[in-house]
């Protein structure tokens, strides 16, 4: 079994994160996508929308779309690491092989992640080209990259609390599921 797994905050999840994951089911040829909210993320300052909350957009934005899943393990209270939550899942799924899927722009920033000989040994990554950033510079045998054919929607997290801070519209920019809902929680948050 191939399980796919896309870490991070999702304060909110947007179309890009949806888009890595479809893209990434199907040119991985992966069985499933989770996607691994965290509590906060260790290289981010803000505080994110509660747990629940985000899950609850998670599980709203991937209703009846097949192969896409969410964990809650990354919530667990503490510093959490990629690493801590792989040592997990391969206890959790002994059989599977593992796919972290991000953007190429965090590959450069790999080698710094804790235990990042363990990740590179116990994982294949499948990133998402963005702009024109170079290509990683690690070069390791038992480094297993691969690029993903399609594009995504360039949008962040942050951009999409900075429209709604603003008033702005965020149409398209995130799922139809929870699009309404996010300027009344985002209005109250910020």
């Amino acid at each position: 079994m191939r399980l796919g797994l896309i870490g991070g905050t999702f304060d909110p999840l947007h179309m890009g994160h949806l888009q890595m994951a479809r893209i990434a089911l199907k040119e991985a040829s992966l069985d499933k996508v989770y996607f691994l909210p965290s509590a906060r993320s260790p290289q981010k300052r803000h505080n994110p929308a509660p747990a629940a909350q985000r899950i609850s957009w998670i599980k709203k934005s991937i209703l009846g779309q097949k192969g896409l899943d969410v964990l809650d393990m990354d919530l667990r209270k503490g510093p959490i690491y990629t690493a801590d939550t792989v040592r997990l899942l391969k206890e959790r799924f002994q059989s599977a092989e593992f796919v972290w899927i991000l953007g190429a722009d965090q590959l450069e920033n790999l080698r710094n992640w804790r235990d990042a000989d363990f990740l590179i040994r116990s994982l294949s990554f499948f990133a998402f080209k963005r702009g024109e950033l170079p290509l990683t510079r690690l070069k390791r045998p038992d480094f297993r990259l691969r690029f993903a054919r399609q594009s995504i929607l360039t949008v962040s997290s942050s951009r999409i609390r900075e429209l709604l801070k603003r008033g702005e519209s965020i149409s398209g920019l995130v799922p139809k599921a929870i699009e309404e809902e996010l300027p009344g929680f985002y209005r109250r948050a910020i």
